[in-house]
């Protein structure tokens, strides 16, 4: 099974989504398996990233070396600084992609990239994936300010192009009710009551999951059918030598990229 944040009505699972697990599941390592595979396939042109980890940095840190990254704070919740910087970038962003649609008459990211397909001389639009670690419910009932960002993205992402990817141990359903209404898939590793599961599934079963092998289940819509739940097993996660000859392949990837762009351009 492969999740494609691309929107259903075009045959996706997307554009926004939630992880959840308990400590040692592996929704960490599937969030990792999501970016590495969407870097492996897109230039920084087509995709970029933006990481935020509340509760550590080893994530946001490791993610943050690809190329296609363009913004990565870890320790959120003891930091103000940084949560402010998240906040700032993330309404500067929208408003810039609000600001290039209008520029040239795009209903939405959807219409531009159509359009420059056609038109090559339109600057690049990249679609952005906002993947949040450790958004735990205790931590966003103090941080209104931050969950008021994320629920912004949830809300408008789609037509910017913005896609929102959250992780937690859990998701309360009352603190996290209004995101929730947006999250058009859901991924849940083993988790500990049968409520749990179906906040994120909408049914039961993922609390009897094994602990420690990736099994996970996932519930996503499909064109015309409406929710389907489906269960796989996550691929073991790239670690040490394999990771950095990875993300070295990625940044010279970049300067290739950016190298023919430039021809492109001159020519």
């Amino acid at each position: 099974f492969g999740i494609d944040l691309a929107e259903t009505a075009t045959g996706g699972t997307g554009p926004h989504g939630c992880i959840q697990g308990s400590t040692g599941s592996g929704k960490t390592a599937l969030a990792k398996n999501l970016v590495y595979a969407l870097a492996s396939d897109n230039s920084p042109t087509k995709v970029t990233f933006a990481f935020v980890d509340f509760k550590g940095s080893a994530c946001a840190d490791e993610l943050g070396r690809l190329p296609h990254t363009v913004f990565s704070r870890g320790n959120l919740e003891a930091d103000e600084g940084s949560r402010e910087e998240f906040r700032d970038f993330i309404a500067e962003e929208m408003s810039r992609r609000e600001s290039v649609l209008h520029a040239h008459a795009a209903r939405d990211h959807i219409t531009y990239t159509r359009m420059r397909s056609e038109d090559d001389s339109l600057p690049p639009l990249p679609r952005l994936v906002v993947v949040v670690e450790e958004a735990h419910e205790a931590m966003l009932m103090r941080l209104s300010h931050t969950r008021e960002a994320l629920t912004s993205i949830a809300a408008k992402g789609r037509a910017l192009g913005i896609h929102l990817v959250v992780v937690s141990q859990v998701f309360d359903p009352v603190v996290f009710r209004e995101l929730m209404t947006h999250m058009v898939f859901g991924v849940s590793l083993r988790t500990h009551s049968a409520a749990a599961s179906r906040t994120v599934l909408h049914v039961s079963g993922a609390e009897t999951l094994p602990l420690g092998r990736g099994d996970a289940m996932i519930r996503y819509s499909e064109r015309n059918w409406g929710d389907t739940v489906a269960s796989f097993r996550i691929l073991v996660p790239m670690v040490g030598a394999e990771r950095e000859a990875f993300v070295a392949a990625m940044s010279h990837a970049a300067s290739d990229w950016e190298a023919l762009r430039d021809i492109g351009t001159e020519t």
